[in-house]
């Protein structure tokens, strides 16, 4: 049987049923394939506590920054909040002041002030018999 060699990125370009074929005709060799563990043990070598220690204090700096901002523009909201609010209570009052020019300083009330007495008012659904 005659060897082929492939990448692993190489062999995944083909399809399934070529990929079927290759391995029925040839002894397919993949030249980079590396199994979990050995993923797992070269990325463990990479991992140590120098590249560790750089990467939390880049964590760090970004947090930093991000609170710093976000402190601004809370600052900012609180301002705009108390402006508002001012504004709010300006108006407020403007509106008060227009109504009572416009009904006058007596309140009115939109329902009668006699009780109605329902035991008098007999209503019937069918009609009388």
């Amino acid at each position: 049987m005659k060897r082929l060699f492939f990448t692993v990125k190489q062999w995944n370009r083909f399809d399934w049923d070529k990929q079927q074929i290759l391995t029925l005709k040839y002894a397919v060799i993949l030249t980079d394939y590396q199994t979990k563990k050995q993923k797992i043990s070269h990325l463990m070598k990479k991992f140590n506590f120098k590249n560790f220690n750089k990467g939390m204090d880049v964590f760090a700096k970004s947090m930093n920054k991000f609170g710093g901002s976000m402190g601004s523009m809370t600052r900012e909201f609180s301002n705009d909040m108390h402006e508002f609010n001012e504004q709010s209570k300006i108006t407020e009052e403007k509106n008060k002041e227009n109504i009572q020019k416009i009904w006058g300083n007596k309140p009115t009330s939109l329902w009668s002030e006699k009780p109605i007495n329902f035991a008098n008012n007999k209503v019937s659904l069918w009609g009388e018999k």
